[in-house]
């Protein structure tokens, strides 16, 4: 016989009303959560973030409502998806009066493989900052947010994950359940172990961001100090064609046989002083 049962929010209506309207109609779709109830029961919801790129995962997400009985466990509003991945779980035979053990090992599965896919997205990063450095693509940044994002919902899950796990305990410990809060010990480790690797590869992809906005203010940054150089060769150019150009009638140079040659002579003198003194102090790179 199973340890636990289907049912919608409707049905858990006329069970307990009280567990009704804190989960809600289980709308929040971001938020794991648990709730200790005055006469034993602990009621929540789980929320499984989606692990593809998309953009709009929040509507992806999993979600269903849990509540512990003496009759075991009630699982509310379940997606058919996880409803077929539960019928495939090998659960604790043992006597399991609230469900708890049953709720364990079904977030056991649920983050099954977590580790793993954390370091598929770090190998992603990896391959990013690769990118970043060979300055070959222009929408790093781009990939780079929608990673940091996605990361950012798995660290905020698992968090949350951990403060659901610390009021199931604290049920446990209140009914003097000694198995179950060995098994919720053993499960809260897990989780924080997926935490901790989570904003590790959430901070990665902060550092990254602050490594592309960097290599973008040293390109910006090259572009207009040549944009400077090229000011400061014109400018005395500028200078002297505007003088020149003023075609007063007593200026003599008009009319000189040699002067425009010789006005040639002096641009040239001047470009070359200065791109040999910009040298000299290490304008260029």
């Amino acid at each position: 016989m199973s340890n636990y049962r289907f049912i919608t929010i409707d049905e858990i209506h006329t069970i307990d009303e009280e567990v009704f309207s804190l989960l809600d109609g289980l709308k929040h779709k971001r938020f794991c959560k648990a709730e200790i109830l005055d006469d034993a029961v602990v009621c929540g919801q789980i929320v499984i973030p989606s692990k593809h790129d998309d953009e709009d995962d929040v509507k992806n997400n999993k979600i269903f409502g849990f509540c512990t009985s003496n009759n075991g466990l009630y699982l509310i509003n379940t997606p058919e998806e996880l409803k077929l991945r539960f019928s495939t779980m090998r659960l604790n035979e043992n006597e399991d009066k609230f469900g708890v053990l049953t709720l364990c090992t079904i977030i056991s599965q649920l983050i099954k493989g977590d580790y793993y896919f954390l370091q598929s997205e770090e190998e992603d990063l990896k391959e990013i900052e690769d990118v970043i450095y060979s300055e070959s693509d222009e929408n790093d940044d781009v990939r780079l947010f929608e990673k940091r994002r996605k990361i950012s919902v798995f660290t905020r899950y698992y968090a949350q994950l951990l403060t659901a796990l610390e009021d199931i305990l604290e049920f446990c410990q209140d009914v003097k359940m000694e198995e179950e809060e060995d098994a919720i010990g053993r499960l809260y480790r897990k989780v924080e172990r997926l935490e901790a690797q989570s904003s590790f590869v959430e901070d990665y992809a902060k550092q990254l961001l602050d490594l592309h906005d960097s290599r973008v203010a040293n390109k910006q940054n090259d572009i207009m100090q040549f944009l400077t150089i090229v000011t400061s060769i014109i400018s005395p150019l500028t200078l002297i064609t505007g003088w020149y150009g003023m075609n007063f009638v007593n200026m003599p140079e008009l009319r000189t046989d040699k002067g425009y040659f010789v006005v040639i002579g002096i641009c040239v003198l001047i470009v070359v002083t200065e791109i040999t003194y910009m040298k000299r102090h290490k304008w260029f790179h």
